[in-house]
C-alpha cells in the first residue's frame, strides 16, 4: 500500500522530503531556530530558574537531615571518639544522622568531592570497610589532592594488611603541601560546618596535620619493614619526629629493620590502635 502511494504521488513524496530537510536545517544551522531559541534571553531565564528551583529543592531535602554539627567538631578537637550509633541516629534528642545527610548530598551532587569523604568516613565508622574504601577512592578521582583522603586509603589499607596499597597512599598523602591541605579545609562549606565550633580552627587543624604526617612516616615504615625493605624503613623511621608516643614506636621499628626482623603481632596490634581513620 505504501509502494502504491509513493508510486503513484511522487510530487507529494519529494515536497516532504524538501520540507524535512529544510527543518534539519533551520534548526542545527547558525541562524537557525536553535541559535535563536539559545540566544533569547527569556528562554535562558526560564532555564536558570528551573535549575536554580531545582537546586534549591535538592538543598531543602538534604536540610532535613542536618545533624549535630558539634559531634564531628569534638571529634576533630579530640575531645570525642568517632562511635558507630552516632553516624547515623539520635542520642538524647540530637540528630546524628551524618549518614544520611552526607548520603543525600553525594545523591544529589555526585561531583561534590568532600561529600563523598565525609561519607567515606561515616561508612568507615559504621564498619562498612569497602563502601569507606569507595568513597575515599570517588573523593579522589574528583579531587587528588586532598591530604585527608590519601592518609585515611593509607590507614585502611595498612589494616587490611595490603601494606603494598598503604605505603602508595601513604606516600602520596605525604607528598601534599601543608598549605593546600589546609586551604581546602578552609574553603569548602561542609568541611566548615565542622569547624567552625572549634575555639582555635587553625591551631587545631595545623596540629591535626602534623600528627598525622607523623603517623603517615610511622606507617610506611612498618609497611617497608614488612615488605623486607629494611634500609627504606630506616631512612622513612629516621625523618619521623621523636615526639609523644611516636617516639617509643620510632624506636621499636628502627631496632626491627636494624634487626633485620619482621614486624611482630604486638606491635602491628599497637599501630594499629594509635594511627586510626581520622576526619581532619
Amino acid at each position: 500500500m505504501r509502494l502504491r502511494f509513493l508510486k503513484r504521488h511522487p510530487f507529494y513524496v519529494l515536497m516532504g522530503l524538501l520540507v524535512a530537510i529544510q527543518l534539519v536545517w533551520f534548526w542545527i544551522s547558525p541562524t537557525g531556530f536553535k541559535a535563536a531559541w539559545s540566544r533569547n534571553p527569556l528562554v535562558a531565564e526560564i532555564i536558570k530558574e528551573h535549575s536554580l528551583a531545582n537546586q534549591k529543592a535538592k538543598i531543602m531535602a538534604i536540610s532535613y537531615y542536618f545533624p549535630d554539627f558539634s559531634y564531628f567538631s569534638d571529634i576533630v578537637a579530640g575531645r570525642a571518639q568517632p562511635r558507630a550509633e552516632l553516624m547515623d541516629g539520635y542520642h538524647f534528642g540530637k540528630p546524628y544522622i551524618f549518614h544520611m545527610y552526607y548520603q543525600l548530598t553525594a545523591n544529589y551532587f555526585p561531583d561534590n568531592d568532600v561529600a563523598q569523604y565525609l561519607l567515606g568516613f561515616c561508612d568507615y565508622y559504621m564498619e562498612h570497610m569497602d563502601k569507606a574504601k569507595r568513597h575515599y577512592e570517588k573523593s579522589l578521582a574528583i579531587n587528588p589532592y586532598f591530604f585527608w583522603t590519601y592518609y585515611n586509603l593509607g590507614v585502611i589499607y595498612f589494616r587490611q594488611r595490603d601494606y603494598y596499597h598503604s605505603a602508595v597512599f601513604l606516600n602520596k598523602a605525604l607528598s601534599v603541601r601543608k598549605e593546600i591541605a589546609l586551604a581546602m579545609l578552609s574553603q569548602s562549606p561542609f568541611y566548615r560546618q565542622i569547624w567552625h565550633n572549634l575555639n582555635d580552627p587553625p591551631q587545631i587543624l595545623e596540629g591535626n596535620l602534623m600528627t598525622a604526617q607523623q603517623d603517615a612516616l610511622l606507617l610506611m615504615a612498618a609497611c617497608f619493614v614488612k615488605a623486607g625493605a629494611y634500609d627504606q624503613a630506616l631512612r622513612v623511621v629516621q625523618s619521623v619526629p621523636g615526639n609523644g608516643w611516636h617516639q617509643g614506636l620510632r624506636r621499636q621499628i628502627r631496632q626491627q629493620a636494624l634487626s633485620r626482623q619482621p614486624l611482630g603481632g604486638v606491635l602491628e596490634g599497637l599501630l594499629q590502635k594509635k594511627i586510626v581513620v581520622r576526619l581532619f
